[in-house]
């Protein structure tokens, strides 16, 4: 039987039957539950190796340099299979491993092993603890000092050192920005059309033919040669590996006894000497493919996050004919794409000292559901029910699914969605508003077509197919702090360094307009100091970084004849449109600005010397409690107050505003994003008391437009509408969050109230909606016995994450979210 959806694509709803009646296989569930029980470990092939080549290479061209690192990298780390696995790909030899990034980030191991146990690391995120074995460590210190005062992160500091002196470091320590080395540069989102198209004995031969012709074509500029031969040299690097792969597979097969894995052996070590060489042919090869990209992606750029891109869409031509042919089966089909869903969602990361509290557990992957075509109509099919099926029974809080909402999305498609949210509790999938991130892009001079195809990467924010590739972000610029600042004339309190302007003593604002305009003037002179930063750093970083590989998948790169770090995806460099800002803070800013307002200003039954003696001193004594009271009595961002919301509105036009007459490297406009992660955790460690009420160093609001926590006490529909007034237009993303107890799904047509809810909001132009569907006293008791919830993952922001890996802040702060109900 099938159905037709409003732009007339014919769905098979007998396989959509098919998939609602699957159960997680025993393959799955073992596979599951050795994650869960096995302990992170950080490996050192990665690093030996890269070391190895760069100590072979010096003098040599960078391009050239980094392809070799990466091809000797791909031809010699370990290839495990292990038990079980149907698609191969594993980061390190152990089941849960990382890399440190050390060719990036020298100092990443040497930091992070003095705050160790003996035999143990901390990994990615505060509570997460790894092992470290003496040979590991051993190889990581030795190759960590060889590469010191080679990396990106030694350039940068030196610059910024010679340039601004400790004002950065001063920024970072108040947690007013990310380091600008958080991580590497050079990233976005796979498009897998050339490589299943022709594979890579395809590329490899288009690449040798430029080589051959660029006499004949007048290639003058020797980086078009060397980025020719950097592409050669990583193809060459990853048919390498998959070949180890299948060598590892086959090796096992030999020795199997189960006649049924052997068989399951066999396939693998098959699919792994056709793929990623040639051109799959069939889902089993499109899958395997994908994995090979991926993890070569990350060996490469040392960065762990994946950006997945659309497999719904890219991946349904192998679905569809080998369903239709009878090559495979329903079930098969899902052993397979929970195998790669299990592949990412096992991968460990190796974080840097401040960014396991901004990044916590967080490995950042994402992979793109529905959404629209390139012409317009629907894309949902019966792939993207699979994917949302299988994401509700393994319960991974990795990778992270993004559900692109439109206004043409199928009902069936999307109740399907809401079944998996209720299904994980954690946010899976977020929806984000395609309509919306679709007329962004048109608004930048993108092409509709590759606007209408754009996915997500990161947390949530959108990427048009393409066009450019993501640099380098001026990360997390806090407008709590610098609320802080400007009522302490320039000072962090909480460093008690100047970080700021002298915008005058807040005792002598006659009006509310003057300490807007002042905490105005601070954001001018923060933007204006990063986006030099960022030139500067961007410029010196193409002396020390490329990546070749990544290069070679994106649309542009071979034709121009450079990589991507040198815009070689675009014609016009110009067009490059992913040179990010992001800035995070305003709710706790707009709803402190909105009681300074209204107690000082309005209501004159407060001066501003009360209040900032009852900040500096964290509200304590008698008289300090009675301020705090009527601070957290102000109104409130969240409730559908105008004046509150629309505080929330002006405090997200700030920094775009010094923004619009920039321009990157590149010759770019910046755009901005405003996404997630445990910033809030992060960036409140920074910050002082605030007039919303909230104590010295405590978390901020979550996300970007969520309202501060338990201050929503208007039901969702008022937190929505406040959302809409605020209209953060201005960025590309805007993360909200949304939580509901569980108990609710068991009133009649809840889901249907849900659905109806989300996508009335995503129609009225809402950017991004997220749930926690769980019950806070669940969570109560998860923190007080961690050992009997190590599956139960959360929604943190633009992410989720298994609740007892986070640190006990944060698992307070999302306890006191607001529980909404209709």
């Amino acid at each position: 039987m099938a159905i037709e959806t409003k732009t007339g694509y014919e769905i098979n709803t007998d396989v959509l039957t098919e998939i609602d009646n699957l159960k997680i296989n025993d393959r799955l569930k073992g596979l599951k539950n050795r994650y869960l029980n096995d302990t992170p470990r950080l490996a050192s092939e990665r690093g030996t190796y890269y070391a190895e080549s760069w100590r072979e290479t010096e003098g040599q061209p960078i391009e050239i340099r980094i392809s070799k690192a990466v091809k000797k990298v791909l031809e010699n780390i370990p290839t495990p299979v292990f038990e079980n696995e149907l698609v191969v790909g594993s980061i390190t030899k152990y089941f849960r491993g990382s890399y440190a990034m050390i060719n990036y980030d020298s100092n990443l191991i040497l930091e992070l092993l003095p705050e160790s146990d003996k035999g143990q690391i901390t990994m990615g995120g505060l509570n997460v603890i790894g092992v470290l074995n003496e040979e590991d460590e051993r190889a990581l210190i030795e190759n960590s000092k060889y590469f010191k005062g080679k990396t990106n992160r030694d350039l940068e500091e030196e610059l910024n050192h010679s340039v601004f002196g400790t004002w950065q470091d001063d920024v970072t320590e108040a947690r007013g920005q990310a380091p600008y080395h958080y991580a590497p540069p050079g990233y976005g989102i796979t498009y897998y059309d050339e490589v299943f198209d022709k594979g890579l004995k395809g590329i490899l031969a288009e690449t040798r033919e430029r080589l051959e012709n660029a006499e004949m074509s007048g290639v003058e500029d020797p980086e078009k040669i060397w980025f020719w031969q950097s592409v050669i040299n990583v193809s060459e690097g990853l048919i390498a590996f998959a070949r180890n792969y299948a060598k590892e597979a086959r090796m096992q097969a030999e020795k199997e006894t189960d006649p049924e894995r052997q068989a399951e052996l066999e396939e693998v070590a098959r699919v792994c000497e056709v793929v990623p060489e040639n051109p799959p042919s069939s889902f089993h090869e499109a899958v395997q493919t994908v994995s090979f990209v991926e993890l070569a992606k990350v060996l490469e750029n040392g960065r762990i996050g994946d950006y997945i891109g659309r497999l719904d869409q890219c991946l349904y031509p192998y679905f569809e004919r080998d369903i239709a042919e009878g090559k495979i089966t329903i079930e098969k089909a899902a052993d397979l794409v929970g195998s790669f869903i299990t592949l990412i969602g096992r991968r460990e990361q190796c974080s840097q000292v401040l960014m396991r509290e901004a990044v916590q557990t967080n490995k950042i992957s994402n992979i793109t559901l529905a959404g629209m075509k390139r012409d317009g109509s629907d894309a949902c099919n019966e792939l993207t029910y699979l994917f949302l099926h299988m994401v509700g029974l393994l319960k991974y809080a990795e990778p992270h699914f993004t559900f692109t909402w439109h206004d043409g999305v199928p009902r069936w498609a999307m109740m399907k969605a809401i079944e998996t949210n209720k299904i994980t509790g954690a946010g899976h999938p977020q929806f984000i508003n395609g309509d919306t991130t679709t007329q962004y892009f048109i608004d930048r001079g993108v092409p509709v077509e590759d606007a209408r195809d754009h996915a997500y990467l990161g947390c949530s924010y959108a990427h048009p197919k393409n066009q450019g590739y993501h640099c380098k972000a001026i990360s997390y610029i806090n407008l709590a702090l610098l609320l802080d600042i400007t009522l302490h004339n320039g000072i962090a309190p909480m460093t008690g360094k100047m970080i700021g302007l002298e915008t005058g003593d807040p005792r002598k604002f006659k009006t509310f307009d003057e300490l807007f305009q002042a905490m105005e003037k601070q954001a001018a002179y923060v933007v204006e100091r990063f986006v030099y930063r960022n030139h500067i750093a961007h410029t010196a970083e193409l002396s020390t970084w490329r990546v070749p590989l990544h290069s070679t998948f994106a649309t542009g790169c071979l034709e121009n004849g450079y990589d991507i770090m040198m815009g070689g995806q675009m014609a016009d460099p110009a067009d490059h449109p992913v040179w990010d800002v992001i800035d995070r803070g305003h709710v706790s800013a707009a709803d402190s600005l909105m009681a300074i307002k209204k107690l000082i200003y309005d209501d004159k039954v407060l001066t501003m010397d009360e209040l900032l003696e009852a900040l500096d001193n964290n509200f304590e004594e008698k008289r300090g409690q009675e301020i705090r009271k009527m601070c957290l009595d102000a109104p409130k961002y969240g409730n559908d107050i105008d004046e509150a919301d629309y505080l929330v509105r002006d405090v997200g036009k700030i920094i775009p505003k010094y923004l619009k007459d920039k321009v990157t490297p590149f010759g770019s406009k910046y755009t901005v994003i405003r996404q997630g992660l445990t910033w809030h955790y992060y960036g409140g460690k920074g910050v002082g008391a605030l007039a919303n009420g909230r104590k010295s160093g405590l978390p901020l609001a979550d996300a970007s437009l969520s309202p501060t926590q338990g201050a929503d006490t208007n039901g969702p529909t008022a937190v929505c509408n406040s959302a809409l007034k605020a209209d953060f237009s201005d960025a590309k993303t805007a993360v909200l969050n949304q939580k509901f107890p569980l108990s609710l799904f068991k009133s009649e047509g809840f889901a249907e109230k849900l659905a109806d809810f989300t996508e009335t909001f995503l129609r009225n132009g809402g950017l991004h909606i997220q749930y926690n569907i769980l019950d806070a006293e669940t969570l109560r008791k998860a923190k007080e016995h961690p050992e009997g919830y190590k599956d139960l993952i959360v929604r943190v922001a633009g992410y989720s994450a298994y609740f007892v890996l986070l640190v006990p802040e944060v698992q307070d702060e999302i306890i006191a979210r607001t529980e909404q109900s209709f």
